[in-house]
């Protein structure tokens, strides 16, 4: 378990659905990155950089009739805020997909992947990267 000290995106929607959302403990909140094409990512950061690594990961979803807004994601650990660069950024296990061993991603979640233990990394970034025109919304970020 981490702790999460705050939070970015690489776009955002609008002020009625902030960063602060995905660590709140409120599952019923929501933060949303903006419309548009290409790659969207929200990010968490933590209050101190583990010495052993983050371990295990939790993605929750929003639990609404909007919920199918969710597609394939990735998650990454790295320096910075929506940080998936190859020279400073970890993959936590492979892509989340829905339809993947049964990974149903309108639903709730939580969507759970591994993160190696690589110490002194300080942001969690979930990226999701669809084409066309698409939106990333989620609940937490545990």
């Amino acid at each position: 378990m981490f702790i999460v000290d705050g939070a970015n995106s690489g776009t955002k929607y609008s002020d009625d659905y902030p960063n602060v959302n995905l660590y709140d403990g409120d599952y019923s909140t929501i933060a949303v990155s903006d419309l548009g094409w290409g790659q969207h990512w929200l990010s968490v950061q933590l209050a101190a950089a583990p010495t052993y690594g983050i371990g295990w990961v939790a993605v929750y979803n929003r639990e609404d009739t909007a919920a199918p807004l969710l597609k394939n994601f990735a998650v990454f650990v790295g320096e910075s805020a929506g940080d998936m660069s190859a020279e400073t950024a970890v993959q936590c296990g492979q892509t989340i997909e829905s339809g993947e061993d049964g990974v149903d991603l309108s639903s709730l979640g939580p969507f759970m992947t591994w993160c190696p233990r690589v110490a002194g990394k300080t942001w969690i970034t979930i990226m999701q990267d669809v084409l066309g025109s698409n939106i990333l919304t989620l609940g937490e970020i545990e």
